[in-house]
This record gives structure tokens, sequence and C-alpha cells, in this order.
């Protein structure tokens, strides 16, 4: 914070560094302006840390699914959620909405899986994506998938 008052002590200028929030008004015959800056999650700087990682962890995840013993159905439709997990996290901003969603099917309809898709999840290779989206997409990626 720093602050100015010229001579005659008439008119006086703050300048707040940093980031605030909220309003500050000082002096006589104030002038308040209001300065917002929004964040936005940025893309990824590189594609997922490596694609061939992510293609390991999901092979890994479908060869559980596979060997598990499930009806044919219930097979299919787990391993179509691992394809939208595995387009979620390889996004350019990785898509938290489907990454919650596809972790909350394995919990409500295969939870003896869940365990492994959490795993997932919260292993370095998503996180170190997510991360890499920006601090905002890594915070709310922590609020919702509890990281």
């Amino acid at each position: 914070m720093q602050h100015e008052q010229p001579p005659g002590g008439k008119n006086v200028t703050i300048r707040v560094g940093r980031d605030a929030t909220g309003q500050i008004s000082v002096g006589h015959h104030v002038t308040a302006e209001q300065h917002q800056t929004t964040t936005t999650a940025a893309p990824a700087t590189e594609p997922v840390a490596d694609r061939a990682d992510l293609t390991t962890a999901i092979a890994g995840l479908r060869d559980l699914i596979e060997t598990a013993g499930l009806d044919a159905s219930v097979a299919a439709d787990a391993l179509a959620k691992l394809d939208e997990l595995e387009e979620a996290v390889a996004a350019d901003v990785p898509d938290l909405a489907t990454m919650e969603h596809v972790q909350g099917w394995f919990r409500r309809r295969l939870p003896p899986l869940a365990d492994a898709v959490r795993h997932f999840l919260l292993g370095p290779l998503v996180t170190s994506t997510v991360s890499a989206a920006g601090d905002e997409l890594a915070q709310e990626f922590t609020r919702r998938l509890g990281g």
C-alpha cells in the first residue's frame, strides 16, 4: 500500500498493491474507481502431462473392468464411462464436471471399482494435468473431487 499527500493536504491518493477485494475510500472529495481482474483457467501449456501415461492408466482401469466378471451391459457402460473420463482429462481445459460424474457413477454402480477410479483421479497424472490448467481449476478440482 502506498500513500501520497501533496502539499496543502487536500488531495490524497492511495495505491493498493496485489489482489484487493472490497472498497476503499480515503480523503476529501473522494473519487472512486473500480477495477476488476478476472482470472480464467488458461488451457494447459501442454496436453496431458504424458499421453502415453494417460493411455496406460486408463488401460489399467479397463483391465479391472474386463476381469471383474461383470454383466456384459454393466461392463460396457463402465468402459463407456472410462472413455468419457479419458476425454475429460485429456481436454485442453480438463472437464471437472465429467470427472466428478464418472467418479459418482462408479461409486453408485460399481463400488468395488470406485476406489481404483478415485485413485486414478487423485493420482499425480490427473492432478498435475489439472494444476497445469491454472490455480482456479486446481482449487475447484480439490473442492469437487476431494483432492
